[in-house]
Order: structure tokens, then sequence, then C-alpha cells
């Protein structure tokens, strides 16, 4: 609970059975988008309409059984709209050897959540970028955990400038 697609999501239901009398919508937190799409796809498995918020990303490698989602393509899945942008940053101490994409070969990454679009989209975008998963070691910290790394990496820039003549 707590991102994007989790609030945005709240607000969809609350307003769809709010002003769609025939539609009936429960909100369900889950563990990130790869548990979203296999309860997505255990529901279209029995027939029963599902809906979910996550990444394009994860949206077309499940829909082409790619990467993650190898098991199983989901070819029934269908985009409704576009909900929100997400941006990535690469956050480090002021005085990080880590000056490119490239330097972070061999490091550990932290990302979002375990199967979440935020992690998968940083994968990504590590990757266009010419890192791929195994170049790295990726720590997967919910947004709780992300707040207190940057709270602490901005106390070390902050503290790196401090000491610097």
């Amino acid at each position: 609970m707590g991102g994007t697609a989790y609030t945005l999501g709240t607000g969809i239901v609350a307003v769809t059975n709010k002003y769609i009398p025939d539609a009936r919508l429960v909100h369900e937190a889950t563990s990130g988008t790869l548990d979203m799409v296999k309860r997505m796809m255990q529901r279209d498995a029995t027939n029963k309409p599902a809906f979910a918020i996550f990444g394009s990303p994860d949206a077309w490698r499940a829909y082409k059984g790619e990467d993650e989602y190898s098991k199983k393509a989901f070819s029934n899945l269908r985009a409704v709209v576009f909900i929100n942008a997400s941006d990535q940053y690469l956050v480090v101490p002021a005085n990080s050897p880590i000056k490119s994409f490239a330097d972070v070969k061999g490091k550990k990454i932290g990302s979002g959540g375990p199967g979440s679009t935020v992690a998968n989209s940083a994968f990504t975008f590590l990757e266009y970028h010419g890192v791929g998963k195994k170049d790295f070691k990726p720590f997967y910290y919910n947004y709780r955990r992300v707040w207190r790394a940057f709270k602490m990496v901005a106390s070390m820039a902050v503290l790196s400038a401090a000491v610097t003549p």
C-alpha cells in the first residue's frame, strides 16, 4: 500500500462505484505488478473480469510472455488508459564514484518493491543504458525504506558538503 497505483486505484474504485451503478469494483492491495498480473490471469482463466493499474513496460512484457512473465503470455490483457508517469532517479552520495549509469556495474542498487512497476521500470531504464540485471545486485525497497534511504543519502551529501573546504 502507498504507491501511486494504489492511491489512484482507490480513487478509481470510489468514483466508479459511486457513479456507475452497474459496476462494483473492489480495491485490493498487492505486492506489485507480478502479483496483479497473476491475479488477473487467474480471473481470466475463469472468465471473470479484472482491472489493475500497472506500468506499460510490465503490461507489454506480460502480454508477450517475456522476462519475469515467461511462464505464460497474457494474450487477453488489454489496456484501458494511461494513468500516470513515473520518474526514475539514480541517487548517490555526493562523493560517490558513480558518475554514469555504467558505473553501477558491480554495485548494490536500491529499487522499488520486488515485482513493482518502479523496480521493473528502473531495470528497463538501466538496461537501455547498457546495464543488465546481472550487472548489479538489486535491493528491493518499499516506499518507507526508499524515503529513509533518500533521507540518509541527503544527510550524507550535506555532511560531505560541510566537511569539504
